[in-house]
């Protein structure tokens, strides 16, 4: 005769998808926050108070005690308040210095005072070392389309640039070395890539004062001039160089009657 042995109960398949809780140890816990603190203990100080003031009510009330010389009366209920009165002061002392915690964090951090910088050709020191004294420039308008024609009184002398290329150096304020100065723009207007001063040559600063031509630049607010209206041989221009040069022209020609406009100078630089 054969039996069958009953089938033993299987677990219970678990969930897959219902994650593992994690160890207590490894759990984050929320920082506390300090107001909600000082507010719970303002509460828990504000109720021992209430019940203090409920037990001072019956505070007269003696409790009788059998000892072996009879029944003693003691002042239990007493002696329980002054018990309660020592730790509702030392509640108030806890939330006062929470309180005072709390305000300190509220108190606004205070902004750095802002300085102020010049700009990297305005430098406080005057160039003074004579680069270079009376040097012959002469510039003529492009004839290309989409090209300018400029000098670099630093380094390179006269060449051509793309006009977007010339724009650039104009807008730009750092220093840079091989960078153009001045220009012909539309054939006609003479353009620096700085501010000028711009005087005839009696009241001009003086051949061997570059600071004089450094403030008479840097006080200037126009960077061009109308060729054939704004100038004339000996007049004087002062201004200050994409490198930060002072550089002092004396114009010696000006051809403003035959397209392309050009002109002649003669160039003292100190760096």
């Amino acid at each position: 005769m054969s039996g069958t042995t009953p089938a033993e109960p299987k677990d219970p398949p678990k969930d897959p998808s219902k994650p593992a809780r994690q160890p207590r140890s490894t759990r984050r816990r929320r920082p506390g926050n300090p107001t909600v603190k000082a507010a719970v203990i303002t509460g828990l100080a504000s109720i021992v108070v209430g019940a203090i003031g409920g037990w001072s009510a019956i505070a007269a009330s003696k409790v009788p005690v059998p000892t072996p010389d009879g029944l003693v009366t003691i002042n239990v209920i007493q002696e329980q308040s002054q018990g309660l009165e020592t730790k509702v002061d030392e509640l108030t002392e806890t939330n006062s210095e929470l309180v005072e915690e709390i305000e300190s964090l509220r108190e606004p951090t205070p902004s750095p005072t802002p300085t102020t910088s010049t700009g990297p050709t305005e430098t406080t020191e005057v160039p003074s070392e004579l680069i270079y004294q009376d040097r012959e420039f002469t510039i003529v308008g492009s004839e290309q389309s989409g090209r300018t024609a400029v000098v670099d009184f630093d380094m390179k002398g006269n060449f051509a640039l793309q006009d977007d290329e010339w724009d650039d150096i104009q807008d730009a304020d750092g220093p840079a070395s091989d960078s153009a100065d001045m220009a012909i723009e539309d054939y006609d207007y003479l353009v620096f890539a700085r501010t000028i001063g711009h005087s005839s040559h009696d009241v001009a600063p003086a051949p061997d004062d570059p600071a004089a031509c450094l403030a008479d630049a840097r006080s200037g607010e126009d960077d061009e001039l109308y060729v054939s209206d704004e100038l004339q041989v000996n007049d004087v221009i002062c201004t200050q160089t994409t490198a930060g040069a002072v550089a002092r022209l004396v114009v010696t020609d000006v051809n403003s009657e035959d397209y392309p406009y050009s002109v002649q100078l003669s160039v003292t630089l100190w760096a």
